[in-house]
């Protein structure tokens, strides 16, 4: 059956697919050195992570939430988050300045962040045997 290029429902399968794909590839083990079990990737999936986070913080005041943001979330992902500061600063943007602006609207994409982050983790978790096999055929 084909697709429009303007049915919600395949744009949203669409774009979820991106987002699954950039979680794995961005967060896979080499892109940033982080340990490789053998010659396996090891795929981490933050957002689970950031919305145990974000229950802790939400009710808090923005300078808090930007504080256990960084003392709670960046400090365990150090490369992940260096460089998303870098790519601020090339930029010309302030990190702190950016981070804020990102925490304060992030309750406008909760709801549909949080839908996603569920069925995101499930397809990870689905198709991780697949996508090893595909990112390390040339060891």
């Amino acid at each position: 059956m084909k697709q429009r290029k303007n049915d919600n429902s395949f744009m949203s399968v669409k774009s979820h697919f991106r987002i699954s794909l950039a979680l794995i590839y961005i967060l896979s083990a080499p892109l940033f050195g982080k340990e490789i079990v053998g010659s396996v990737p090891l795929v981490r999936n933050l957002a689970p992570e950031f919305l145990i986070y974000w229950d802790k913080v939400k009710n808090k005041s923005i300078k808090d939430k930007v504080a256990t943001f960084k003392s709670d979330v960046m400090l365990g992902y150090p490369a992940f988050y260096k460089f998303k500061i870098a790519k601020w600063k090339a930029i010309g943007k302030d990190p702190d300045t950016e981070l804020r602006k990102e925490l304060t609207d992030f309750p406008k994409i909760e709801k549909g962040f949080r839908e996603k982050t569920a069925a995101i983790s499930g397809e990870i978790d689905r198709h991780l045997a697949t996508f090893v096999r595909a990112s390390t055929w040339w060891v």
